[in-house]
């Protein structure tokens, strides 16, 4: 085993398109190929260099053999080079990642492209007919719902951990509004500021009136505010005692991501300055009525094994498939909320997979001159924006939970490598659908 760290060089990711939206049409081997094209040319890794490529995917029906591997050669890269996916659920992207690192460390693979992809658009309602119906009607089983979003352990929906996890940790209606409501300033923040422009891959859709470009995210909700949070009805427990909207639950969306890993040495040897070192990951079980839950065993875990305590971390980016298990985890660990999701797009874009986003920022003099703080700031306090100033002052080491679905969740952290005079915000957020979502978030912020 390799002693040599190894770390990430490049990520990209499409616009996420919302449920039967811009992307919907779009098959997914082809939104990966993009993704995988263009990590590549930022990293400035040919195609026949490449060892391995690893994606995370869920929904698999109706996509046909190894739909990695048809996006990987749809990428220019070689027949010879392997390609496959991982299936952990939520944490099917943040595991195709550890399992891409675990390849270069055991010396397997001197270059790997990992990732996830989803379309849940795309999954198929599909019918048992192998042996045929012999008399009576045959029912058609919505393969989102059956392989994504129903608990197999207990037979019911994401949507209902959710409120056993905010009846078990107290979270009120009111805490969840007041979270989905912030997530969402944030995210609409964060667009208007243009954050995301640089992470994002255009994707042409064809039409019938030409190809159209997509390269903004379609499913944030501008102008939320708790008013009109408040009016909305519980999805999943309908008396008075249920909680969870579909304004406090995450979206159902489609996309794809992709990072290009190699070691520190073999950056060294290539020019290439890393954009962060993975420092390590975890993952715990629990019970899978709870599962929303599953970071906190897992960040626990994760801190354990890079040898840190929770209060040396500056950036928390906890999964959000429901505000009410966001609450929950902030709750349990005892976190500081100005430590908790800057720039969040995550109850409101989520699909399954993996899901990565890269913030490039401004370098740290602008971000204390130009910055509007009517755009970076959506509360009234103004903490928001105080706080991102601050961090752009600082050393940042950061980590960053991945949820997995029903009973496992992972966890990785990452640490600050370069050492340039600007500012580096790199943000890698695994999203998913109704249910548990992942993220890592790296800061890369030089001190000089």
């Amino acid at each position: 085993m390799s002693t040599d760290s190894v770390v990430i060089v490049s990520a990209a990711r499409t616009p996420i398109g919302s449920l039967n939206g811009a992307l919907s049409t779009v098959p997914l081997h082809d939104l990966c190929s993009a993704v995988i094209k263009d990590v590549l040319k930022r990293a400035g890794v040919k195609p026949d260099e490449v060892s391995e490529v690893i994606m995370g995917h869920v929904l698999t029906a109706g996509h046909g053999q190894n739909p990695t591997r048809k996006a990987s050669v749809g990428a220019g890269i070689p027949y010879p080079v392997p390609a496959w996916s991982c299936q952990m659920v939520c944490g099917s992207g943040l595991k195709a990642v550890c399992l891409g690192a675990q390849s270069i460390l055991t010396g397997e693979s001197t270059v790997v492209v990992a990732g996830g992809m989803e379309s849940m658009s795309r999954a198929p309602h599909t019918v048992h007919m192998r042996a045929g119906v012999k008399m009576g009607d045959a029912s058609l089983q919505d393969s989102m719902v059956a392989d994504g979003l129903t608990d197999i352990f207990h037979c019911y929906h994401m949507g209902i951990t959710a409120e056993n996890v905010a009846k078990q940790w107290g979270v009120s209606r009111e805490e969840q509004d007041r979270f989905a409501v912030k997530s969402q300033s944030r995210t609409e923040a964060a667009q208007k500021a243009r954050y995301f422009d640089q992470e994002i891959v255009p994707i042409m859709v064809p039409s019938r009136k030409g190809p159209v470009e997509v390269k903004v995210d379609e499913f944030p909700r501008h102008g939320s505010n708790m008013d009109s949070m408040s009016k909305l009805k519980p999805c999943f427990v309908k008396d008075s005692s249920g909680t969870v909207t579909a304004g406090n639950a995450s979206g159902i969306n489609d996309g794809a991501a992709a990072t290009v890993l190699m070691s520190q040495s073999e950056a060294a040897r290539r020019g290439i300055k890393p954009m962060a070192r993975i420092v390590s990951w975890a993952q715990a079980g629990l019970d899978p009525s709870i599962m929303g839950t599953g970071p906190i065993p897992a960040i626990r875990k994760a801190v354990e094994k890079a040898g840190w305590q929770l209060d040396q971390v500056d950036l928390f980016e906890i999964n959000e498939a429901f505000a009410a298990q966001s609450v929950a985890v902030v709750k349990e660990l005892g976190l500081n909320e100005e430590k908790v999701i800057l720039n969040s797009i995550t109850v409101f874009c989520m699909f399954w997979g993996f899901f990565l986003y890269v913030f490039c920022k401004k370098r740290p003099y602008e971000l204390e001159i130009d910055f509007d703080s009517s755009l970076l700031c959506c509360d009234p306090s103004k903490k928001f924006l105080q706080w991102f100033q601050l961090m752009a002052r600082k050393d940042i080491l950061i980590i960053h939970g991945i949820g997995m679905l029903r009973y496992r969740y992972k966890h990785i952290i990452i640490q600050k490598t370069l050492k340039s005079k600007f500012t580096y915000f790199l943000k890698f957020l695994m999203v998913y659908c109704n249910c548990a979502i992942a993220a890592i978030t790296v800061y890369h912020l030089s001190s000089g």
